[in-house]
């Protein structure tokens, strides 16, 4: 890959003379920062075209609200296709603090106000509304993994199957909202990865982001007087990543997964949509 990198660098900045660090996290696509000509770059490679394709559509779409990096240019080398974007500083964190929820959330509205008429993934819109979209590609795809790993996991998915939300309005979507996609600074975060983007249900992304973090019932009353968003719905669709993360969960993680989904889908239970 080293060699495909090469070509990118070569075509863009005309040098073959650059750093470049392998910063890549479980993703769809490598992932570098490269230090060229006196500035850093991060460079996205993968033979997965909807990764690029997704990611650059996003960061497009995005460029005027200052949440996210910048394109600056993107292609096809021998097969392959890459994306340069603008490189921001800035650290993830483990757990987010309080301190951020309002510049954090706020940014998240900005993206959600980014629609379409369609639901589902960027270049493959769903030709289905919102609900047959949920079923057939966020539970069904996933279910018998998950009963193969986890059999009381059945009346989960029944329930997720019984009470899909309503869904007129499509909305942009990080689709992978968690700690390792955010940046922050002293005074600023940002938004990054869009690799998993889609349209679809607002809510999604915070309740995939709680699944990840599992916040306290005092911070989801935050976050929810930052957005003014559902909180039924917020939880129902954590318990829908729970399902996917379940049957796609490597056996160390699988014990943990479980627990996680199983108290996030009891209070689930005890909330009214």
């Amino acid at each position: 890959m080293e060699e495909i990198l090469t070509q990118i660098i070569e075509k863009k900045f005309k040098t073959n003379q650059f750093e470049a660090k392998n910063v890549s996290n479980l993703g769809n696509a490598l992932v570098y920062i490269v230090s060229v000509n006196q500035q850093n770059v991060v460079v996205r490679i993968t033979n997965n075209p909807y990764v690029i394709q997704n990611n650059v559509h996003s960061l497009k779409l995005l460029e005027r609200f200052n949440v996210s990096p910048k394109i600056i240019d993107y292609g096809i080398i021998n097969s392959y296709e890459y994306s340069i974007e603008t490189f921001l500083f800035g650290d993830n964190k483990d757990k987010i603090e309080v301190k951020w929820f309002k510049k954090l959330f706020t940014k998240l509205l900005l993206i959600h106000s980014v629609k379409r008429k369609t639901c589902g993934y960027i270049n493959n819109p769903a030709k289905k509304n919102w609900k047959d979209f949920v079923k057939d590609e966020l539970i069904l795809k996933y279910s018998q993994k998950t009963l193969s790993k986890y059999a009381e996991s059945k009346k989960i998915i029944e329930y997720l199957l019984e009470n899909i939300p309503n869904c007129d309005d499509y909305f942009l979507l990080q689709g992978d909202l968690n700690e390792n996609n955010i940046l922050f600074t002293n005074d600023d975060c940002f938004l990054f990865d869009f690799e998993g983007s889609l349209y679809g249900d607002k809510e999604y992304d915070i309740g995939y982001m709680h699944y990840r973090l599992e916040f306290s019932d005092n911070d989801l009353n935050k976050i929810i007087t930052i957005t003014k968003y559902n909180l039924w719905k917020i939880m129902y669709y954590a318990v829908l990543v729970g399902i996917r993360k379940v049957g796609l969960s490597p056996n160390e993680l699988l014990k943990e997964r479980i627990e996680k989904l199983k108290r996030i889908f009891e209070k689930l239970q005890n909330l009214k949509k």
